[in-house]
């Protein structure tokens, strides 16, 4: 994910976004540090609304490999304090990236088709001064659910392509915000013949590895697909 600050702030600590389906996981994303300034530390609470997610490991990346990174359990959010190994450096330069990788299991009860809020707050940071500093802060969203599927059955298939093809076309109703994050399988902003094609492609592998046949290896290499979509009366519905 590309995070830019805003014009006004030389600063930004932001959460990516990322997926996965209910009961599940092994799921990451990442906290996303975009800094003029040099820093020597940060603390701060990670949360997520509603409290789906369940962090199972936390990783350092090539930005922050100096650092310490200690995390407790606060009130229904998990609180990180990352430091120089040494407590002097190296520091944060002037940069941008992942500085910390979250991997975490999404609670069964979770509800497909929404999304979690991935949100900071009680946010600490200190520059090369000890000098306390006030980064932009910018939410992430962890969607329940998985590219493709549209119409949300935890399966790619005919109905999504369908309701993509409803989207591309502009036919009602329109798209819920689910719908649209999940059509748009390129994320480049909007459902197309690309993303539509992409779900074909999605739809037939899932039919196949559903019903795991047993056919040759020349067979599995070949294969296509084609939907043909009449005009419907315009007093049609379903």
């Amino acid at each position: 994910m590309t995070v830019f600050a805003s014009a006004q702030s030389l600063d930004t600590l932001a959460v990516g976004s990322s997926s996965g389906l209910p009961g599940q996981g092994g799921y990451s994303f990442s906290i996303h540090l975009i800094n003029a300034t040099t820093i020597k530390g940060l603390v701060f609470n990670l949360k997520d609304l509603p409290d789906s997610l369940k962090i199972t490991d936390v990783a350092l990346t090539a930005l922050s490999a100096g650092f310490r990174v200690d995390t407790v359990s606060v009130g229904g959010a998990m609180k990180f304090m990352m430091i120089p190994v040494d407590g002097v450096g190296p520091l944060f330069s002037p940069d941008s990236g992942a500085i910390l990788d979250i991997t975490v299991k999404v609670d069964a009860n979770a509800v497909g088709g929404t999304f979690a809020t991935l949100s900071l707050d009680s946010v600490n940071v200190a520059d090369a001064g000890n000098q306390a500093i006030s980064p932009v802060l910018v939410d992430g969203r962890f969607w329940f659910g998985q590219k493709g599927d549209v119409v949300y059955n935890a399966a790619v298939d005919l109905f999504d392509v369908l309701r993509m093809i409803d989207s591309a076309i502009q036919r009602p109703p329109v798209p819920t915000e689910y719908e649209q994050w999940a059509g748009d399988i390129n994320e480049d902003g909007l459902i197309d013949v690309v993303d539509i094609g992409l779900a074909m492609d999605m739809a037939v592998s899932f039919v196949t590895t559903s019903s795991n046949p047993i056919v040759s290896d020349e067979s599995q290499t070949m294969g296509s697909v084609r939907i043909d979509i009449p005009l419907l009366p315009d007093d049609f519905s379903g």
